[in-house]
């Protein structure tokens, strides 16, 4: 089905899946739930930072400039932790999914905020315990350290 959408000259979708499918083994061990939650939060965080700077009449192409270079920092940082549980942990997630979590929790409290500042109630419960999986993560990081 895939191979008549053509992209370009000589290019299909069957094409450009397997090559995405192939990098995405390669550089993070596989696309796994752990991922596609990080990224959904990412573009949320991005999303309710631009709706906190119409609001307050403080949109910065520069600031999100900041903030996507951060986000791109992360995602190198996530293929590097996979080659060091390659190298260590015979390809078990150890080292990447305590770098996940630690993320998606800094990205989610991230969300939490700009949903306040919107005027979101968002209920502590959620706050803190995005705290507990970001401390969480962040300890299980110095201690490989």
């Amino acid at each position: 089905m895939f191979k008549y959408l053509k992209i370009g000259e000589g290019i299909t979708l069957d094409t450009v899946l397997l090559v995405s499918g192939g990098l995405a083994g390669f550089f993070f061990g596989g696309w796994h739930q752990t991922l596609t939650i990080l990224l959904v939060i990412q573009g949320l965080d991005v999303f309710t930072g631009i709706l906190v700077g119409i609001k307050d009449k403080r949109v910065s192409s520069t600031l999100m400039r900041k903030g996507l270079v951060k986000k791109v920092g992360i995602w190198i940082l996530i293929v590097f932790t996979h080659m060091i549980d390659l190298l260590l942990f015979q390809g078990q997630m150890v080292t990447q999914s305590a770098v996940l979590f630690a993320f998606i929790a800094q990205e989610g409290l991230s969300l939490a905020e700009n949903l306040g500042n919107i005027g979101v109630i968002v209920p502590p419960n959620v706050t803190q315990y995005l705290a507990q999986v970001k401390n969480k993560g962040e300890s299980d990081n110095s201690n490989k350290g």
